[in-house]
């Protein structure tokens, strides 16, 4: 036994040893190549190969025909540097650990600056939920950035406190509400590789997502502006930082890398202009839609009605849609043209977000949503609502007043459409609204052009009704 613990320790330090020198040699060589900027020991240096190879776990994706392209032809004046830093635009570096996880790290960090810029709040999301089987962008053996950001647009991502960073590819262990939590983006835009192009889009939008090559000097990378000189075993574009400015006068962007503060300046580093902009790779988020917090009560609504029911044995009647059963739910009739199913609240509410599942046979669907205070004036608050997860509560923002919600113009694989369940973050659930009606009955009553009705609704409950 005593054999076999020297034996370990006798490894463990040629294991050292071995690492020490090929610190050295690759600290030499870079050392010849003369680079410009500072360079020496890092938190990362003395990785092996496969170690640093395993970091750079980006797997870009060049932007589609579909996809949403910016490009500046004709770019306006740019201030000769610009850092998000110094606008409060920025949260703090993070360290991935030994797992290739930069493409996560880079989508988190561009949606944690939105939120900062957009909504003021500090917000640490979840980098191991992404990494975990929750999400389908990658795994700690590499992933799609712009992947990341789509299924923040599509699904959400919950906070760290909800999934703490693990740094291993996890089953989905996530918090129990984390799709009630998540926060959301407008969409996903990607940017033309031109210096202009990404200036115009940080300042538009903010702290972009961009892929780089890290050959292996930039695992040396200490300080001042940087530029690959010596490429050692590794190479091309597959490592995901997140740039948050441009400076003319060093002719270079700032980026925020992932390897912690023990790597580059306290975490950044200054990269020389056309480094990046040589890969089609740079990915900028739009807005936020979901801002992750839920402050007001969950209501069920009290009545509910549609246009039409499926069948005469009440198995698919409206009112499974509110009996708090993700597994029960209403079935349109195959023939009806314009689906639609209405909520009664019971009274007006101010809501900032509605929630609602889908049969399992009837994902993906779209829908909008229109919401009215006295059940005929109607407005639509949202076009177009996607649900691609089925028998289970997806919330949309709907900051909106009403006592009636409408689900309308529903679409999906089938004939039939249904809801399985429905209800309303309510924020404020006392709300009242009187309404004055004013109306000439001259069609409703032709044989007096003179008749007027004059009526007082409070919410949606007439209580007054007044007729000459």
């Amino acid at each position: 036994m005593k054999k076999f613990i020297i034996t370990l320790i006798l490894l463990a330090l040629l294991a050292a040893s071995v690492s020490a020198s090929d610190e050295t040699v690759a600290l030499s060589k870079i050392a010849n190549t003369i680079p410009g900027w500072e360079f020496g020991v890092t938190s990362v240096s003395a990785l092996s190969d496969k170690e640093k190879m395993a970091l750079g776990g980006a797997r870009p994706t060049i932007p589609g025909s579909n996809d949403n392209i910016l490009y500046m032809p004709r770019a306006p004046l740019f201030a000769e540097s610009f850092d998000w830093r110094d606008h409060n635009g920025v949260t703090s570096v993070k360290n991935q650990g030994s797992c290739g996880s930069c493409w996560a790290f880079s989508a988190t960090g561009v949606i944690e600056s939105k939120i900062l810029i957009d909504e003021g709040k500090t917000v640490d999301l979840s980098e191991q939920h992404l990494v975990s089987r929750c999400c389908d962008a990658g795994t700690c053996g590499g992933g799609w950035p712009d992947e990341a950001l789509k299924y923040s647009r599509d699904v959400g991502i919950p906070d760290e406190a909800c999934y703490p960073y693990e740094a291993r590819t996890t089953n989905c262990e996530t918090c129990e509400n984390w799709d009630s939590i998540g926060w959301k983006i407008k969409d996903v835009v990607y940017i033309a590789p031109t210096t202009d192009s990404y200036k115009f889009a940080l300042k538009e939008y903010g702290p972009l997502s961009v892929v780089i090559s890290v050959p292996e000097d930039w695992f040396y990378y200490r300080g001042g502006k940087y530029e690959p000189t010596y490429s050692g075993k590794l190479g091309w574009a597959n490592h995901a930082v997140v740039l948050v400015g441009w400076d003319d006068t060093d002719g270079a962007w700032i980026v925020k890398n992932s390897w912690g503060k023990g790597w580059g300046n306290e975490g950044y580093a200054m990269v020389k202009y056309g480094v990046i902009e040589q890969y089609n790779y740079a990915y900028a988020v739009t807005g936020i839609t979901e801002h992750g917090e839920h402050n007001g009560e969950w209501v069920t609504p009290v009545d509910v009605w549609a246009s039409s029911e499926y069948g005469t044995h009440h198995k698919h009647d409206a009112v499974n849609a509110i009996d708090d059963d993700t597994a029960t739910h209403w079935f349109s009739d195959c023939a009806d043209q314009d689906p639609c199913i209405t909520f009664d609240m019971g009274h007006v509410v101010e809501s900032s977000y509605i929630r609602i599942a889908m049969f399992r046979l009837d994902v993906p669907a779209t829908f909008d949503v229109e919401v009215s205070t006295n059940g005929r004036d109607w407005h639509t608050v949202l076009n177009d609502a996607h649900v691609t997860d089925a028998e289970k509560m997806v919330s949309f923002s709907c900051e909106c007043r009403g006592r009636y919600y409408r689900i309308s113009d529903i679409q999906g694989p089938r004939g039939y459409n249904s809801v399985s369940e429905f209800d309303v973050e309510c924020v404020e659930c006392n709300g009242i609204i009187m309404t004055l009606r004013y109306d000439v009955m001259t069609e409703s009553i032709p044989i007096s052009k003179d008749l007027i009705e004059l009526v007082i609704e409070e919410n949606g409950i007439t209580r007054l009704l007044w007729r000459n």
